[in-house]
C-alpha cells in the first residue's frame, strides 16, 4: 500500500511540474496575443505547440564575418508587437529569454529573410513558412 502511494504520489508530482513547465513554455503567447486571444487559443494544444516552434525554431543567427552584411535591414530596427515589450538589442537577441514573436519579423512564404544584427558581425535568418511547416510536421 505503501508503495502505491509513493508511486501515485511520484506522479501527480511529474504531472504537476510537467503542466507548470508547459505552461511557462506558452506564457510569452499570453503577451504576444493579449489575455483573451491567448485564452482562445490555448484550448489547442496542436495550436500552441506551433507558436512555440515558430518562436523558438523560426530563425538562425549565424557569425558570417567576413562578409559585408552592411545593406542587409537591422534587425535591431524590427518594432515589438506590444509598446510594453523593450526595443531590440544585440543583448535580447543573444539572451536565453529572447522571443522573435515579440518583434515584426517578416516571414514570406517560399524564402528566407535575412537581418544583420546592429552592427555586428551576425545575421539573423527568418525561414520562410513553407520550409517551417516541413520542418514542424517531420519533428510532430
Amino acid at each position: 500500500m505503501k508503495r502505491f502511494i509513493l508511486a501515485l504520489t511520484a506522479f501527480i508530482a511529474s504531472f504537476s511540474i510537467s503542466a507548470q513547465t508547459q505552461d511557462a513554455d506558452y506564457q510569452f503567447l499570453e503577451v504576444v496575443f493579449g489575455t483573451e486571444e491567448f485564452a482562445q487559443i490555448s484550448v489547442n494544444t496542436a495550436k500552441l505547440d506551433w507558436y512555440v516552434f515558430l518562436d523558438s525554431q523560426g530563425y538562425f543567427i549565424q557569425d558570417v564575418a567576413p562578409k559585408d552584411i552592411s545593406e542587409m535591414p537591422d534587425a535591431l530596427l524590427v518594432p515589438p508587437v506590444k509598446q510594453d515589450i523593450p526595443a531590440l538589442t544585440e543583448e535580447i537577441i543573444q539572451s536565453e529569454s529572447f522571443h522573435s514573436m515579440y518583434y515584426h519579423f517578416s516571414r514570406l512564404n517560399d524564402e528566407n529573410l535575412y537581418y544583420r544584427i546592429g552592427d555586428s558581425s551576425k545575421m539573423m535568418i527568418i525561414y520562410s513558412s513553407n520550409s517551417l511547416k516541413k520542418k514542424y510536421s517531420e519533428s510532430h
